[in-house]
């Protein structure tokens, strides 16, 4: 497995691929991360869930070396993906008003429009 997660940190993008980097995405130190590289010590059960998670690992190859390295993409919703654009503590207002809009009806669109329409002039 310390092989694999060398592999795994050598295919990040430049800026990313450096032990320190690796490590605090996983909120552990460098060392503890070359301690698992290396296989001087056995990788915790938590360390291999966070590296699978943050990663897109397939746990299987992790720990085995069997299958695809990565877990397939999840299809891209557009929906999701705007709402991922705000933190919901930071940005609660954009997240409600974004929720709101899209529990609309046709109604409800007509009156935004009058309403953006006002605010416009």
């Amino acid at each position: 497995m310390h092989t694999r997660i060398r592999e795994i940190r050598k295919l990040q993008p430049k800026e990313q691929r450096t032990q320190q980097a690796f490590a605090d995405k996983l909120n552990i130190s460098r060392s503890q991360l070359s301690y698992y590289e290396s296989g001087t010590v056995t990788i915790p059960e938590r360390s291999i869930k966070d590296i699978c998670d943050k990663y897109n690992v397939n746990e299987e190859w992790l720990r085995y070396g069997t299958g695809e390295m990565f877990k397939p993409e999840p299809e891209v919703n557009e929906i999701d993906v705007l709402m991922g654009m705000f933190n919901p503590e930071e940005d609660e207002f954009k997240t409600k008003i974004i929720t709101a809009l899209l529990k609309l009806d046709d109604n409800g669109w007509t009156a935004i429009k009058q309403l953006a329409e006002e605010i416009l002039k």
